[in-house]
C-alpha cells in the first residue's frame, strides 16, 4: 500500500480561501493522505467553513490550537506534526493551492531513491491560478550542495513544496515559535544543515496566491530587522557546525552589508551588528576596518541627514578593499 503523507496546514481568518486550498487537495491523483487543519483560534467563519469539508472528506480533520502552544502559525505546524500518523510530511498554507499531480509526482521520486525530502517548484498567482505572474525561483537547479543552494538562492522553494520523511525530521526542533520573520526559511536552513538526501523536480506543482492579506506582503518597518535576527540565528549555527563555505559567506557578508542603510536610521542595532562582524569572515578586517567605518559614516549621517551619501560611500569603500 501507499505510504500515508500527513498534509499540515495552520489557519487564522482565511475563510475566505482556505476553501479552494482544501479543493486542491481533495483533488490529488495521490490518494492516502490525511489533512490536518490546526486553527489558530480564528474570529471568522473558517471553522465552519473547515468543518464542512471535514464532512464531506474523512481524510480531512480540524483541530484547535491548544492553549499551552504559542499562538502563530509556527506553533500550529508543530502542533499538526505531533498530531500527524503519515509516513511523509507535508506543511502546507491555507492561501496557496496544489496542482493536482503533486502528491503523486513527488511520491515516485521518494519511493524510487529512498530520499529524505523531495522539493518541487512554486509559482504565484493574483485571482486566476491558470495566469501565473512569476515562479518563486527562476533558476531552481542545483550547483552546489543543497545547504549552499538554499542560502545563495540558486535552489529556493515555499513551505508548501518540499515532502519530508517523517523519520527524518523525528527528534529534530521544528519551527522555531520565537521569530517573527522569516520562520520557514531559518526551519530550511537548519534542517538542510544535517545533510538530507534531497532530490529536486523542476516541475511546478505549488501555486502560491499573492494577496494583501499574505504574510510577508505590505509595507512593516520591523520586518528587516527580524530577517535580520533570523539570519544571525542561522549564521551562528553554520559557523557551530563549521558549514560556512566560501559561497556562504558570501551571502552572509552582502546580506549584512545591504542592512546597513536601515542601521544608520536604527541607532540601537549597532551593537547587534558589531556582534555579528566579529564572527564574519575574516574577523580582522571586519571588525577592525568596517565596524570603524560602520559608526564614521551613522555618525556622518546623523549629523549632516545624507543617509544615502553616507551609506553610498561606506559600500564603495568597501567594495574596493575587497577588491584588493
Amino acid at each position: 500500500m501507499s505510504p500515508l503523507i500527513s498534509i499540515i496546514i495552520p489557519n487564522f481568518n482565511r475563510e475566505l480561501l482556505i476553501g479552494e486550498t482544501l479543493d486542491s487537495i481533495i483533488a490529488q491523483s495521490y490518494t492516502n493522505w490525511e489533512c490536518i487543519i490546526v486553527d489558530d483560534h480564528s474570529t471568522d467563519g473558517s471553522w465552519g467553513i473547515v468543518n464542512g469539508f471535514c464532512e464531506l472528506d474523512k481524510r480531512i480533520r480540524q483541530v484547535k490550537r491548544p492553549d499551552n502552544f504559542p499562538k502563530g502559525a509556527s506553533s500550529c505546524r508543530n502542533y499538526g506534526f505531533e498530531i500527524a500518523s503519515g509516513s511523509f510530511v507535508n506543511w502546507f498554507d491555507s492561501d496557496d493551492i496544489m496542482v493536482d499531480t503533486k502528491l503523486e509526482d513527488q511520491m515516485s521520486i521518494a519511493l524510487e531513491t529512498d530520499c529524505d525530502v523531495i522539493v518541487c517548484q512554486t509559482a504565484f498567482f493574483d485571482k486566476d491560478p491558470g495566469q501565473l505572474l512569476f515562479y518563486w525561483n527562476h533558476y531552481f537547479k542545483s550547483k552546489f550542495d543543497p545547504l549552499t543552494d538554499f542560502i545563495t538562492f540558486r535552489l529556493a522553494w515555499s513551505i508548501d513544496a518540499p515532502i519530508w520523511k517523517k523519520t527524518f525530521l523525528n527528534e529534530k526542533s521544528l519551527f522555531d515559535v520565537s521569530l517573527k520573520s522569516s520562520q520557514d526559511w531559518e526551519f530550511h536552513v537548519r534542517l538542510l544543515s544535517f545533510m538530507p538526501k534531497m532530490e529536486i523536480l523542476n516541475e511546478t506543482l505549488v501555486l502560491a496566491r499573492v494577496h494583501e492579506g499574505r504574510i510577508g506582503v505590505g509595507v512593516d518597518t520591523n520586518r528587516f530587522l527580524r530577517r535580520l535576527i533570523t539570519r544571525e540565528l542561522t549564521f551562528e549555527l553554520l559557523y557551530s557546525k563549521d558549514l560556512l563555505n566560501k559561497e556562504i559567506k558570501n551571502y552572509y557578508k552582502s546580506y549584512f552589508m545591504n542592512q546597513l542603510k536601515y542601521l544608520t536610521v536604527k541607532r540601537d542595532l549597532i551593537n547587534r551588528l558589531k556582534l555579528r562582524i566579529k564572527l564574519c569572515v575574516n574577523p580582522y578586517f571586519w571588525f577592525g576596518s568596517l565596524l570603524l567605518r560602520i559608526n564614521l559614516y551613522t555618525f556622518i549621517y546623523q549629523i549632516t541627514g545624507k543617509k544615502y551619501w553616507a551609506f553610498n560611500t561606506f559600500i564603495k569603500q568597501t567594495i574596493n578593499n575587497n577588491r584588493r
